[in-house]
């Protein structure tokens, strides 16, 4: 790899962390907003309850790939599925923008099953 490959690379990885934070910052804003229809609709009230799962988590969470995303995933899928049934597209949002890193991370492991299974 040449210099500019290997320095791209790290730059790459603290780019998509932090579109992962803002990802899941946005949920959690997202899933809080409005917390008297939580009492009304079920699946506002179970992304209001993650969201306030979520504040409660430690920093050691937050700072790992996996950790923050895989916790609060049931929360960015009820956003998902929200904004899709009432037509808000800023739900899709923040699990367009945790995906990349996970992605990212994941990557590597596909490709060696991959080549184990050929």
């Amino acid at each position: 790899m040449t210099g500019v490959q290997t320095c791209a690379l790290p730059i790459s990885i603290r780019a998509l962390d932090i579109l992962e934070m803002a990802g899941l910052v946005l949920a959690l804003a997202l899933a809080l907003r409005n917390l008297r229809q939580a009492l009304l609709d079920p699946v506002r009230a179970a992304c209001s309850l993650w969201a306030l799962f979520g504040l409660t988590l430690s920093a050691f969470v937050w700072n790992d790939c996996y950790g923050a995303a895989r916790i609060l995933s049931p929360l960015l899928l009820f956003l998902f599925l929200r904004s899709l049934s009432s037509g808000e597209k800023l739900g899709r949002l923040p699990l367009a923008m945790v995906v990349p890193r996970v992605c990212l991370e994941i990557t590597p492991q596909v490709l060696g099953v991959l080549r184990g299974l050929l």
